[in-house]
């Protein structure tokens, strides 16, 4: 059929037609679905907030850092929402508005590197396992479903708080180095300056999840 007009192929036509066909199929049944609809509408917003966030929640002028919560005095007791703070403050009277918009950004920065890291392990794992199989695939798999025994949210609380621990105690080691690391993947920290305690925080966070995570992609 493609030899009828030359330089036109006929059969990439319709494959490309079909192609389209499947994908518009695709998108009227996501859009048609209830859940799925509100979860494409909450994304969509969760995005807009993300990029908006400077005229949503303009920074403090001369602000060192976009993503620190500004406070309003040094109260201890948190206050309402007011005209001045929609949300309320925090004890230490942060805002709470400005870290939720703000914060949009830093979760979907860590989500991504969260979901690039574990996709990669668990594609390599998975795909070594399975490229020299035998006894090297079952090792693999049998070391995959002991992380998959333990309850995926508690191991990485419990993980988070031994890491804290370890940290607390100066004796990270290794450990300081793939929170250094992740930093500047994440954060583009300078391995040089010292890490905060709140980003260290969030790290420890990342890792555990990270290593309790793999598995569903292996």
């Amino acid at each position: 059929m493609g030899s009828l007009t030359p330089g036109f192929d006929f059969n990439n036509l319709f494959t490309d037609s079909l192609s389209g066909f499947n994908s518009m199929k695709i998108i009227k049944k996501l859009l048609r679905n209830p859940s799925s609809l509100i979860g494409i509408i909450l994304l969509v917003m969760f995005v807009g907030i993300a990029i908006f966030a400077p005229v949503i929640a303009p920074p403090p002028e001369n602000s060192r850092d976009n993503y620190m919560i500004p406070r309003d005095g040094f109260s201890t007791e948190p206050q309402p929402p007011s005209d001045e703070h929609p949300f309320g403050t925090t004890e230490g009277q942060y805002d709470i508005f400005y870290g939720v918009v703000w914060g949009t950004r830093s979760a979907f920065r860590i989500g991504v590197v969260i979901t690039f890291i574990t996709l990669t392990i668990g594609m390599l794992i998975g795909s070594f396992a399975a490229f020299y199989g035998g006894w090297t695939d079952e090792g693999l798999m049998r070391f995959t479903e002991i992380f998959q025994a333990f309850p995926f949210l508690l191991a990485a609380i419990t993980l988070t708080s031994v890491l804290q621990t370890i940290y607390g105690r100066g004796e990270a080691g290794v450990l300081m180095f793939a929170a250094e690391g992740l930093a500047m993947f994440t954060f583009g920290h300078n391995p040089a300056d010292p890490l905060d305690p709140i980003r260290l925080g969030i790290l420890t966070g990342m890792l555990a999840i990270i290593l309790f995570g793999w598995m569903t992609y292996a």
